[in-house]
């Protein structure tokens, strides 16, 4: 079993995720935060093997964490959602070693994909 941690300050969107990873019978475990230092705080305090974080939330964007994340667990499984399609947000991600970069709203099919590589 896996441990994924959800950071989407949208609960839909959480629930969304949450959905679809329980209807595919995917084999993780699902933790949520509802923006960027908020699962800091809870990466630092658990043990994950991916986090898909949305990249604009409050208090610290999805890329701030994603760099955080990356500092503290150099191996961690890192994915950012976006329903912004601009080019400058893939290539700050780049760096970062993003696995994927989703856009809002996810279909099913992808999503399953996706988590299937990682």
């Amino acid at each position: 079993m896996y441990r994924m941690l959800i950071a989407d300050d949208n609960k839909n969107e959480r629930d969304g995720m949450k959905y679809l990873i329980s209807k595919y019978q995917l084999p993780i475990e699902i933790s949520e935060a509802r923006n960027g230092k908020e699962a800091l705080q809870i990466v630092q305090q658990q043990k994950f093997d991916i986090v898909l974080t949305d990249i604009k939330m409050p208090f610290m964007d999805g890329l701030e964490l994603a760099k955080e994340v990356r500092t503290l667990y150099p191996n961690m499984k890192i994915m950012l959602l976006s329903g912004h399609g601009e080019f400058e947000y893939a290539r700050l991600a780049i760096p970062l070693r993003v696995l994927h970069y989703l856009l809002k709203p996810v279909e099913a099919q992808e999503l399953r994909r996706v988590l299937s590589e990682v």
